[in-house]
């Protein structure tokens, strides 16, 4: 570059600074925060107790029903209860104003199963209710959470092999916001 291209840029990066002025004022006022608690939240994906892989890889739809079976035993195995009382031990120590929480399970049953597409006749006993289950546990802690807001993901239902022959299990999946109880909540929106 020519010595006088540098000077000439050097001029036009004066000029540029020079039109600028420092800013000192802010735009909004901080917060008053004396005697304010924080906005806190918490998330917690409690997971269901099983992966999907095995079911969504099936070759032949003949293997379903013993792969469900295998989930079914999974999610039971995870033993629910015992992680919900765990979890609503973790939220009473913090006391979040919101919790976020994924993978909200609702597990039904049906026997003997019906399965075809498109029934009308779905599994509706149910065996586990996670949101139920934890605010069951929220409560025995002593702590007061209400649903916020809830969204459906998934509501599946398939054959499954058991003892006795193929009945249903049906998994309808949900993400939830709870709010503390002593927290104002208006307009709630809810999408998948």
């Amino acid at each position: 570059m020519s010595k006088l291209k540098i000077v000439l840029l050097l001029f036009v990066i004066l000029f540029a600074v020079s039109g600028c002025k420092s800013i000192t004022e802010t735009v909004l006022p901080p917060p008053d925060t004396s005697g304010a608690q924080p906005f806190t939240v918490m998330t917690y994906n409690v997971h269901v107790g099983t992966g999907a892989e095995a079911l969504l890889s099936v070759q032949n739809l003949s293997q379903v029903p013993q792969i469900a079976a295998a989930m079914y035993e999974n999610i039971i195995a995870s033993d629910f209860p015992e992680r919900a009382a765990a979890i609503a031990k973790s939220i009473k120590t913090y006391q979040p104003h919101l919790v976020g929480l994924q993978e909200i399970a609702l597990i039904r049953y049906q026997n003997p199963g019906d399965f075809i597409p498109d029934n009308p006749t779905l599994a509706e006993i149910v065996v586990l209710d996670f949101l139920q289950i934890l605010m069951d546990a929220l409560q025995a802690e002593g702590v007061h959470y209400q649903v916020a807001a809830k969204v459906e993901n998934l509501d599946i239902e398939t054959p499954m092999l058991t003892d006795t022959g193929i009945d249903d299990v049906r998994l309808t999946d949900h993400d939830i916001i709870l709010s503390r109880s002593d927290v104002d909540i208006s307009n709630p929106m809810q999408a998948t």
